[in-house]
């Protein structure tokens, strides 16, 4: 009779990452808070490994994150571990166990981190005979409705250096990755380049407690300047138009005020006060205005 499950210790020097793992950002904040949870209360639930290889060590299918604590700590040696018994052949039901795992904890996977393990995932079912159905069939294999898959996949449509960027900087917030994708594309690769420093140094700002920005506002505030130069060229462009007129009929109006220059269009009728002056040098240039317009066309 064989056992459903296999519980072992593990040293914690006879385990290593596995290269397929989902999670591919663990701050040093979550590493420190996972130790502190360990070194205090214990281990609440075991790691996930393959069986071990020729030289007795075991590669995480899940767990990196205690694992990562483990070798901070001075008092933790040993970690609890659950043998992997499926089929390692099996790329599809390994992903989906690690995404369900990983996406279960104190520090669920980022967006990106998802999307990217989804379209793993998808490729895992694009050989199927029934086109389109791969995307419903990794949605139905995770447990998740088909809308709320294909929303989180279109978060990976960002290039793959803005992709390694939000991975390395943990970057989960929906809007911010949004104005960073924004940012990308419509902006200068000189002002993308400035805008993940300027991350860069607040997320360094952080970690000396100094007072700081959300990386959301920072991305919102580059947007904003974009939205404002758009509108600033656009309004540069209006200004260079010149207004033609299609004048029918130009001449001269005497009122008690003075005298007028009177334009008439198709679609208007245009008045000028003149000076006397200038009234006069029209009253005797020798010549009809309106003939004046026949001639300029």
């Amino acid at each position: 009779m064989t056992t459903k499950h296999q519980f072992i210790s593990i040293a914690k020097d006879k385990l290593y990452p596995h290269k397929g793992q989902p999670r591919k950002h663990i701050s040093d904040e979550v590493v420190y808070a996972r130790r502190r949870q360990l070194e205090q209360e214990g281990q609440l639930a075991p790691i996930l490994v393959f069986p071990a290889d020729a030289e007795g060590r075991h590669e995480l299918v899940d767990g990196e994150c205690r694992w990562r604590a483990a070798l901070e700590s001075d008092h933790l040696e040993l970690l609890n571990a659950e043998i992997y018994l499926g089929d390692r052949e099996d790329l599809a039901g390994l992903l989906v166990t690690q995404l369900l795992r990983n996406d279960d904890g104190s520090a669920p996977l980022t967006a990106l981190e998802k999307a990217i393990s989804y379209k793993r995932l998808i490729s895992h079912f694009e050989e199927d005979d029934e086109k389109g159905s791969s995307l419903k069939q990794a949605a139905d294999r995770l447990g998740m409705d088909y809308t709320t898959f294909t929303r989180t996949l279109k978060v990976s449509e960002m290039s793959g250096r803005l992709s390694e960027f939000v991975l390395d900087r943990g970057i989960d917030d929906r809007r911010a990755i949004n104005g960073l994708m924004r940012v990308e594309r419509m902006a200068t690769q000189d002002r993308v380049d400035e805008l993940f420093n300027e991350i860069r140094y607040n997320d360094e700002k952080k970690e000396n407690h100094d007072i700081t920005f959300s990386t959301r506002e920072i991305v919102a505030l580059a947007c904003k300047e974009l939205k404002t130069g758009s509108e600033r060229q656009k309004r540069g462009r209006k200004e260079k138009v010149k207004r033609k007129l299609a004048a029918r009929k130009i001449h001269l109006k005497e009122g008690e005020g003075g005298s007028c220059l009177v334009i008439e269009t198709p679609r208007e009728v245009i008045t000028f006060e003149l000076e006397e002056a200038h009234a006069e040098i029209f009253k005797n240039a020798g010549f009809s205005l309106s003939e004046l317009v026949t001639k300029e066309g």
